[in-house]
């Protein structure tokens, strides 16, 4: 397994700013496809959300997790899968800061020529990107 690499962001804007990491692998090569999935205390269903994800035919993919300060299990989830695969980064803010922050932060952490979003609280079919391209 490759040392994840963590690094610290900070984001300003005309009425904001906000301080994110990015935990991810140092020799995560660039994907195909970033995937991102905002996660807001979404761990009842977060787990099946992922597990649609790992499971894709398409393998050069990378998932983006934006981890909005959840207060439930959802970051031990997170967690959890990045330690298991290496296509996963993980984006965490130190406070909430709401579903648009979350998506511009995963985007903005997203790597991928083409990039697509998962909603925690869904799935898709195994074989959904690779036939989308």
């Amino acid at each position: 397994m490759s040392v994840a690499s963590q690094e610290e962001t900070v984001c300003e804007s005309a009425n904001n700013a906000r301080t994110f990491t990015i935990l991810r692998r140092a020799d995560a090569p660039t994907p195909l496809v970033s995937v991102v999935v905002p996660v807001f205390n979404a761990s009842s269903t977060l787990e099946e959300a992922l597990c649609s994800l790992t499971d894709q035919t398409l393998e050069d993919l990378e998932i983006v997790c934006v981890n909005d300060a959840s207060n439930d299990a959802s970051p031990e989830i997170l967690q959890r899968f990045f330690a298991q695969d290496a296509r996963f980064t993980i984006v965490n803010h130190a406070e909430n800061a709401g579903y648009g922050a979350a998506m511009n932060d995963g985007i903005q952490a997203a790597r991928g020529i083409w990039i697509a979003i998962l909603e925690p609280d869904d799935f898709i079919l195994p074989a959904m990107y690779e036939r989308m391209l």
